[in-house]
């Protein structure tokens, strides 16, 4: 019963680990797109 649950925050605490790369990589993206032009 608490194996789940620990595992679970484990699991979304890594999916917003993730988000926040990919946000991070979106942002550098843009900002060098922006000094291109």
């Amino acid at each position: 019963m608490i194996v789940k649950p620990l595992t679970e925050v484990v699991n979304s605490s890594h999916k917003i680990t993730k988000n926040q790369h990919i946000i991070n990589e979106e942002i550098l993206f843009q900002a060098n797109f922006l000094q291109i032009e």
